[in-house]
């Protein structure tokens, strides 16, 4: 018998709905390249996801590091999760520096993300 990853799916999804809090993620689209302005146009458009903020040690910064806060979390989304895009959270600013689908056969179970403050 076979592993039902739709059914699996479901229930990411619930658990990480229940524990987690709905944001507004933005992501920006590049357009067509004009070659007058040199340029390609670009547009913002957002969509929500579900979001777990995940406990992480915190660690001393050594030289030659940046300074910031790195903050692991667990996403559902029907949208894409892409590197760079942004979102705030708890009131502080996030942008996407990792992701990681996962993802057994074709069904997306949820997403393992990075943010960086």
């Amino acid at each position: 018998m076979g592993v039902d990853y739709v059914a699996l799916a479901k229930t990411a999804k619930r658990l990480i709905s229940e524990n987690g809090q709905v944001v507004t993620f933005q992501t920006q689209a590049r357009g067509t390249y004009n070659p007058a302005s040199g340029y390609a146009s670009s547009s913002n458009s957002t969509y929500t996801a579900s979001v777990v903020m995940l406990n992480t040690g915190k660690a001393e910064k050594g030289e030659g590091t940046q300074q910031g806060e790195e903050q692991p979390a667990i996403v559902t989304s029907t949208t894409v999760i892409k590197i760079s895009d942004t979102a705030t959270i708890n009131g502080k600013s996030y942008r996407v520096t990792s992701v990681n689908k996962i993802q057994p056969a074709t069904t997306v179970l949820y997403y393992d993300i990075l943010l960086a403050s």
